[in-house]
């Protein structure tokens, strides 16, 4: 065995796609970041707390890159989830999308 997990990128997939996501953020490949995001996303039930992230990772990916038009158009599925945290990132993200795109009354 070498390190300190045995084959980690199998064990902690999720883990390993958070890395991807945020190096490819960092990098500036939206079509990459976005897809690892979405995929950790896919294997997250909305009921289960410890993988809520997982789902508001991808609504981050789209407002670090300014995807405010495509913000805009998932509001209706995106604002449905009923847990707290997810409330409070959509909340977050749909006021940036609102801001950038100068929704903004006096």
């Amino acid at each position: 065995m070498i390190g300190t997990y045995p084959l980690s990128h199998k064990i902690h997939k999720g883990h390993a796609l958070d890395f991807v996501r945020y190096a490819n953020m960092l990098q500036g490949n939206y079509a990459e970041s976005s897809a690892a995001a979405v995929k950790n996303a896919g294997s997250t039930e909305p009921d289960i707390t410890s993988g809520l992230k997982n789902i508001a990772h991808t609504w981050i990916t789209d407002k670090v890159f300014g995807k405010w038009d495509k913000i805009h158009a998932d509001n209706a599925v995106n604002s449905q989830y009923e847990a707290p945290y997810l409330k409070g990132m959509w909340s977050y993200v749909m006021g940036s999308a609102h801001v950038a795109k100068g929704h903004m009354g006096p």
